[in-house]
């Protein structure tokens, strides 16, 4: 009914305060608006609708409902008389003020104010009546067409123009003129355009195209494929591609028409898959997810901190941390804010940590690394004479006590080796580091419960904290680290990834949890796996192709 405006609309529109009990809070919503057609008790703010008690007034519209413009007179003055209304509560004057109680000056409800009274309480603007506007909104659809498709807007070079600044419109003087003015929305007349198109200032635009042309001239502009996977057909889905066809010629018209957009789909085969072992689509799984959904509905609720710890993630966590046979596991929202929460965080709590990391590692770990703001070395890749030198000289210079974890993977997907996780351990306890591996290419796929290479090796008891992903080989979404309960406790406590975020669902855990408890047992599908990548292995060096044995 009303429309917070920082400026009078119509010189008909009193303005009131609630008086000494709110401390001026509240605009008075009643003082002299019959010409409203009616008034809805349910839509007033808060403040006035609890002072029914008090009000009058509000005692009549309560007990009819949707109050009637045309049943009342033209001011609640003459309400008063009408009912013989007297002020019941002189402490408080709500609606007649204290001057009327044989009180002093303080106003009351329904007192009128002074503009200089008023002028100190901008704590809430002023309720106002909503006029309706009187432009021609096809007019104004057509003005916004011409200013956007107008060729004066745009240089030669691409590069958006200036725009003049349009005036702020008020009331219902809406001004179609032919300033340029880009309009976000037609809702009323109050908007205040924005300056630039897409309110982005013409130099911001230009230097963000000339990266985006770097990448595309390098080769490294990425174009998304847009693919439709279908359940139980793995690896088969669909391609979906708009195309534009050659510009058509209108004969009857005699004028060229623009060049229609097509929607084409094909049958693919996805080759390049991180759903190793196709347990997104597996039955039970799937079910486990719809399961959850029909129970829980569909999101968390919260953050971890709040309603979003919900029992599907507690179950998760703990067959994460059964997966790795560690003490605790703490799930994020993916495995890239699971590195990057834990490596910037768990060595800011340690005095005077050194971070010593892989030259390959991912870029998740490199932001951690990064963020932590510590003394960090970086050594070359799989190379243990590189590691123990940086190991050796942190020692010589700042102690052998001093604090050292020691970051790496266990498969390096860009180059396909893995990482001599034994040999990485054997240094780790000599020099007195922390380890820190990460899985996310290995768990589901190697070890005799899915935990990842370090597990297979024999080594995952040596390992201080393990990181992975839901998204590969369990076929799901999220990340996770796993390790001993005061270091998860910590990373809980302290890390802004994990505590200013929105839990993943209970569907999501629900269905990550089968799927991991299922790969527990199922290494008949790790042997599949393997089978299947001696052959391509055999047959590419058979083909003469370089292999990774």
């Amino acid at each position: 009914l009303f429309c917070p405006q920082t400026e009078t609309v119509g010189s008909s529109m009193s303005t009131s305060r609630v008086g000494q009990a709110t401390k001026q809070l509240v605009k008075c919503p009643f003082m002299r608006q019959m010409n409203m057609k009616k008034i809805d008790v349910s839509t007033l703010p808060m403040f006035a609708a609890n002072y029914s008690e008090h009000c009058p007034f509000l005692n009549v519209v309560n007990e009819q409902g949707d109050f009637n413009a045309e049943d009342a007179h033209p001011s609640i003055e003459h309400l008063f008389k009408e009912k013989n209304f007297s002020c019941p509560r002189p402490d408080c004057c709500m609606y007649k003020g204290e001057s009327q109680c044989d009180h002093d000056t303080k106003p009351g409800f329904f007192d009128e104010l002074d503009v200089e009274d008023d002028a100190d309480d901008d704590d809430m603007p002023a309720l106002q009546a909503v006029t309706p506007q009187t432009h021609n909104q096809p007019q104004l659809e057509a003005e916004y067409d011409s200013v956007i498709m107008n060729p004066h807007y745009q240089t030669a070079n691409g590069v958006i123009a200036d725009i003049e600044q349009p005036q702020p419109v008020h009331n219902n003087a809406l001004p179609l003129s032919s300033s340029p003015q880009h309009y976000g929305s037609f809702c009323n007349g109050y908007s205040v355009p924005p300056k630039y198109q897409s309110a982005t200032p013409p130099k911001v635009r230009a230097e963000l195209e000339l990266k985006l042309d770097a990448l595309r001239e390098a080769g490294n502009y990425r174009e998304f494929i847009d693919i439709e996977r279908h359940n139980g057909e793995f690896p088969k889905a669909t391609r979906h591609s708009h195309i534009e066809t050659d510009q058509e010629y209108d004969k009857v018209n005699q004028v060229n028409q623009a060049a229609p957009i097509h929607h084409i789909t094909d049958d693919v085969t996805v080759w390049c898959n991180n759903d190793y072992l196709n347990m997104g689509q597996h039955p039970k799984v799937v079910e486990s997810m719809i399961s959850a959904i029909q129970s829980s509905g569909c999101g968390a609720g919260g953050t971890r901190n709040i309603s979003g710890t919900t029992h599907y993630i507690t179950e998760l966590e703990s067959s994460l941390a059964d997966l790795h046979d560690k003490e605790a596991a703490l799930v994020f929202s993916s495995g890239f804010v699971a590195n990057e929460a834990a490596l910037s965080t768990l060595p800011k709590l340690l005095n005077n940590c050194h971070i010593i990391s892989d030259d390959l590692n991912h870029a998740s770990m490199i932001a951690g690394v990064r963020n932590s703001r510590l003394p960090k070395h970086i050594w070359k890749h799989n190379d243990l004479n590189d590691l123990e030198r940086i190991l050796k000289s942190i020692d010589d210079k700042h102690g052998p006590d001093t604090n050292k974890l020691i970051a790496f993977e266990s498969v390096y997907s860009m180059d396909g080796d893995i990482a001599p996780i034994k040999e990485i351990n054997d240094l780790a306890e000599k020099y007195g580091a922390i380890t820190y591996i990460d899985e996310v290419h290995a768990v589901g796929m190697y070890g005799h419960k899915g935990g990842g290479v370090a597990q297979r090796n024999g080594e995952s008891d040596r390992i201080t904290l393990i990181s992975g992903t839901l998204g590969k080989a369990f076929g799901v979404f999220g990340g996770y680290i796993a390790g001993p309960s005061h270091m998860i406790d910590a990373i809980r406590s302290y890390a802004a990834g994990f505590i200013f975020t929105t839990a993943i669902p209970p569907s999501v855990s629900a269905a990550a949890n089968t799927s991991v408890n299922y790969l527990k047992s199922a290494q008949y599908l790790r042997d599949k796996q393997q089978d299947q990548v001696l052959k391509l292995k055999n047959k590419l060096h058979d083909a003469g192709l370089p292999v990774i044995w």
